[in-house]
């Protein structure tokens, strides 16, 4: 049998344990806690790369450049158009009503014109002056 002295039986009981270790482990323990993905970057999924030639490149970005261009033209155009519809539909609806207000007027006067001509004048016989039944009917109206 092996004698065990009473250092060696300390030392087994009690081993010495370098302080700096000791400080490194809980060190790089407390550290470990504040990642997000504890296996690191084992979990990264890999990027999938495809490859295309420079020609397919140039067609596709000609096709791009061709349809966004030409659409966003497109609705600058047709917003201004619609624009302009909107503008020219209301003065129209403008002019519409001063034209009927302005029909009315002339409606009017064309009676009080009438009235006018019916009234004797100095060449006008005796007998012929207008009845007041013609002056009520053009006022009314």
């Amino acid at each position: 049998m092996l004698k065990v002295g009473r250092a060696d039986k300390v030392m087994i009981d009690f081993p010495v344990v370098d302080s700096d270790e000791e400080e490194e482990k809980e060190f790089k323990k407390e550290l470990g806690q504040w990642r997000k993905d504890p296996t690191g970057t084992a979990g990264k999924k890999k990027p999938k790369y495809s490859y295309k030639t420079a020609d397919e490149l140039k067609a596709k970005g000609k096709m791009a450049y061709r349809s966004t261009a030409a659409s966003a033209g497109e609705l600058a155009q047709v917003k201004h158009e619609k624009d302009v519809v909107v503008s020219l539909s209301h003065e129209s609806q403008a002019l519409q009503s001063r034209l009927d207000t302005e029909q009315d007027a002339i409606q009017r006067m064309e009676a009080v014109l009438a009235l006018v001509e019916r009234f004797p004048t100095e060449e006008t016989a005796p007998g012929e002056e207008p009845s007041l039944q013609v002056y009520v009917t053009l006022s009314i109206i």
